[in-house]
C-alpha cells in the first residue's frame, strides 16, 4: 500500500530545500510506544510548525495573554482549583508531533488538551488529521486560542501557505474547537488521546483528574507530566520533549493507557 500524504516513504527526501531548517531538529526521537501512527517527513513537520507559529504570532504575538488576570484567578478559585493550576507552560511544536507519533495517534482520532492555554498543541493535532478540542478556563487564554484559530484558518487558504501544507493528511471539517470550562468537567469519553500539561498540578488535583478520566474507554492514552493516579491507568512508558521552560529534549512525560475492565 502506498504511504499516506506527508508520511515518511524513504530516504530520498532527506535533503530539504534551502528554505527549510536542518532536519536534525525535526527527526523523531526514540521509539514509538504504540505502533501505527502517522510519521511526517521533516519538511511536513516544519510546514505544520511554520503555519501554527505564523497564526500564533500574527494575531497574538508579543501581546499574548498567557498570564492570568484577576478575573481568571477568581474563576479558578470559584471552581475550587488551586492557584498552581493557573501557571502556564507548553510543550513545543516539534514535541507535540513527536508525542502524537509516540502514542500511536492517527488521522481521525479524537484528541483533547485539558488546560490548552493558547491552543497550539490542539492546532497541531488538527493539522495532522485528528479531531481536536482544547479546554481552558482562563478567559484570556481561551480568547487567545480562538484568535489563533481564526488566523490559522485564514492562513490555510492563503497563496503562501496553502501549497506548503497540501501534503498533510486531510483535516476534519470543523474538527478544531476550544471550550472555556473547568477541564475536570469536560466529557472526554470519546477520546483516543488526552494531553495534560500537569507540571504544576498538586497531588490533590491529580487525584481529581484520576476520577474525571475514568470515563475514558479502554485503549485511550493519557499523556501527562505527572502520572494520573488510579487502578485503571497502566503505564506504557516515558518520552522526552522540548518545552517552553526547557528547550532541550530533557523534560520527561509519561504515557498511560486505560485498561479494559478487569485488567490489573
Amino acid at each position: 500500500a502506498g504511504a499516506r500524504r506527508g508520511e515518511e516513504e524513504g530516504e530520498e527526501d532527506e535533503e530539504e530545500d534551502e528554505e527549510f531548517e536542518p532536519v536534525s531538529r525535526w527527526l523523531y526521537k526514540g521509539a514509538a510506544l504504540v505502533p501505527g501512527a502517522l510519521r511526517l517527513k521533516p519538511r511536513w513537520q516544519q510546514a505544520v510548525a511554520g503555519i501554527v507559529d505564523e497564526a500564533y504570532c500574527e494575531l497574538i504575538g508579543g501581546r499574548a495573554r498567557l498570564s492570568t488576570t484577576e478575573a481568571d484567578d477568581r474563576a479558578f478559585a470559584e471552581e475550587g482549583l488551586p492557584q498552581q493550576a493557573t501557571q502556564y507552560g507548553e510543550i513545543l511544536l516539534e514535541g507535540v508531533m513527536d508525542m502524537l507519533w509516540r502514542v500511536g495517534a492517527r488521522p481521525g482520532d479524537r484528541f483533547y488538551d485539558l488546560g490548552s492555554g493558547a491552543g497550539r498543541a490542539s492546532m497541531v493535532a488538527w493539522l495532522l488529521g485528528l479531531r481536536s478540542t482544547g479546554a481552558e478556563l482562563a478567559r484570556s487564554r481561551f480568547e487567545a486560542a480562538c484568535q489563533g484559530v481564526d488566523a490559522l484558518e485564514s492562513l490555510l487558504t492563503s497563496a503562501s501557505f496553502a501549497p506548503r501544507v497540501a501534503g498533510l493528511p486531510a483535516r476534519v471539517p470543523s474538527g478544531l474547537d476550544f471550550v472555556r470550562c473547568n477541564a475536570l468537567q469536560l466529557d472526554v469519553s470519546d477520546a483516543d488521546v488526552v494531553f495534560l500539561s500537569s507540571v504544576a498540578f498538586t497531588p490533590e488535583l491529580m487525584e481529581q483528574f484520576g476520577v474525571a478520566l475514568r470515563s475514558l474507554r479502554p485503549g485511550a492514552r493519557v499523556v501527562s507530566f505527572k502520572p494520573v493516579p488510579g487502578p485503571g491507568f497502566q503505564m506504557l512508558g516515558h518520552f522526552t520533549a522540548p518545552s517552553s521552560w526547557n528547550y532541550t529534549w530533557s523534560a520527561e512525560w509519561c504515557v498511560q493507557v486505560v485498561a479494559a475492565a478487569g485488567s490489573a
